[in-house]
């Protein structure tokens, strides 16, 4: 959060006590000067105003919004986790905006904290002083080996100081590390005062303190074990929200994938006999819809839109954290799912029957369906191992490509467009005979099919 000289070189990282003098580092034997104030680059001080809700969730979940001023002059800081952008490993993504005349938080930085935050009250959860210097080391040459930075901070919460310390980072020019000896004796000078080197500076979160330092909103879905139902649910719940919130943060023609509501919906929809109704219920129907209000709107575009989202966000963090299980569900994922993808399966086999005998149209898109939401089970049991599902998945995958020739989505077109235009009706008719002439010689292959269809479904 505070600028720091290029660190493209090699680092010494060091925790020096709040109040120690930094010692004279000049040695006549090993060729170096004491340390110089770089010219132009004298004491500095930065404050930063940290924003959050009050159980600083934007933080905890790796967030960082902050209003900074240094030489009176201030901007807005925010910092996002890789993951937002696709990229798991990858450092955060920063961004920094002057203050306008209002001073207020911009449009962007609160549309991308929204999710985040949802229903929390954004203010101010701590204050940090930042007072920093940077010295040049040289040899006796006058040649600069690199460049060190002291740096004490300070933070305030709620008016009172919660925490003081003091990070010294001495970078060296790229493909010209320190030598060994000068490296060793830079650290055993530095260790008389107090100094500790470290291979990394505690993170801003573990120097905020609790609640900061609490579990995510939006935990790793990889950190999460699925050996039990309760972890799997846990799992794949982080999965969909991430993959929700990556999909608010992509840019219109990124790639990023622009529907993710209807794969979580699909997911939570194959475990619902393990979830409680209700839950289910509203939150699938609410994530079926998700995607038809299109990109995540600010408040004062559509509050109804926002709101609507918001509810469901907050409903999987819930879930998160305590999985909405029903009563006495099987605690084993693969005992679980190896009876829901085998009674999935049997639903196929009587949903395709009925439509056999029936022949009508919501008949065959009721086939349809139960093979769709079969898949989603199957789909779920093969990711965790259970026998047997990957052919099935493969299976229902060809036996879907079927049924989809025998459903009619333009009955109502068709019809339509013959009533808006009498003079062509004739030619509409006949164009609609033939098409249901091809769902028809569809529906007899299926039905031709069955028996084997519906007994390898059984292997």
């Amino acid at each position: 959060m505070t600028p720091r000289a290029a660190d493209t070189g090699e680092r010494l990282l060091v925790e020096l006590p709040f109040p120690a003098v930094l010692p004279r580092l000049a040695s006549s034997e090993l060729e170096l000067r004491n340390l110089a104030a770089r010219a132009g680059a004298g004491e500095a001080e930065l404050t930063v105003t940290l924003l959050d809700a009050p159980d600083h969730r934007l933080i905890r979940s790796g967030v960082l919004l902050a209003h900074r001023v240094a030489d009176g002059a201030g901007d807005w800081y925010l910092s996002l986790p890789g993951w937002v952008r696709g990229k798991r490993t990858a450092p955060a993504d920063e961004q920094i905006t002057p203050l306008d005349g209002e001073g207020e938080l911009t449009l962007a930085f609160r549309t991308a904290v929204q999710p985040f935050l949802r229903h929390g009250t954004l203010g101010p959860v701590a204050a940090l002083t930042v007072e920093s210097i940077d010295y040049a080391l040289r040899d006796l040459s006058g040649a600069t080996l690199g460049v060190l930075r002291d740096e004490k901070v300070t933070i305030r919460r709620a008016g009172l100081t919660t925490a003081r310390y003091r990070e010294v980072t001495l970078t060296t020019p790229p493909g010209a590390p320190l030598a060994p000896e000068r490296r060793a004796w830079l650290v055993e000078s530095l260790a008389l005062v107090g100094a500790t080197e470290v291979t990394e500076f505690p993170s801003l979160v573990r120097r905020v303190g609790a609640p900061a330092t609490g579990p995510s909103d939006f935990p790793d879905p990889s950190d999460i074990d699925p050996g039990t139902t309760a972890g799997l649910v846990t799992q794949v719940v982080a999965a969909g929200l991430r993959d929700l919130v990556r999909s608010l943060a992509a840019e219109p023609g990124s790639g990023e994938a622009p529907d993710p509501s209807a794969t979580l919906a699909d997911r939570l929809g194959a475990l619902g006999p393990a979830l409680d109704p209700e839950w289910t219920g509203d939150v699938v129907n609410a994530l079926r819809g998700w995607s038809a209000d299109g990109a995540l709107p600010v408040p004062e575009a559509a509050a109804e839109t926002t709101e609507r989202r918001l509810v469901v966000l907050d409903r999987l963090v819930a879930a998160v954290r305590t999985p909405p299980l029903v009563a006495g569900v099987e605690s084993d994922p693969r005992r679980l799912l190896s009876r829901l993808q085998a009674d999935a399966v049997e639903e196929v086999r009587e949903r395709c029957g009925r439509a056999h005998i029936h022949g009508d149209d919501g008949a065959w898109d009721g086939a349809a369906t139960a093979v769709t939401d079969a898949t989603a089970v199957v789909r779920l049991a093969a990711e965790i191992g259970v026998p047997k599902s990957r052919k099935r998945l493969k299976r229902l995958a060809r036996l879907r490509e079927q049924l989809e020739r025998c459903r009619d989505p333009y009955v109502v077109e068709f019809r339509a467009r013959a009533a808006a235009d009498p003079d062509t009706a004739f030619e509409l008719g006949r164009e609609y005979e033939r098409h249901r002439q091809r769902i028809e010689q569809a529906r007899r292959v299926v039905v031709d099919d069955w028996d084997d269809w519906s007994a390898r479904l059984g292997r």
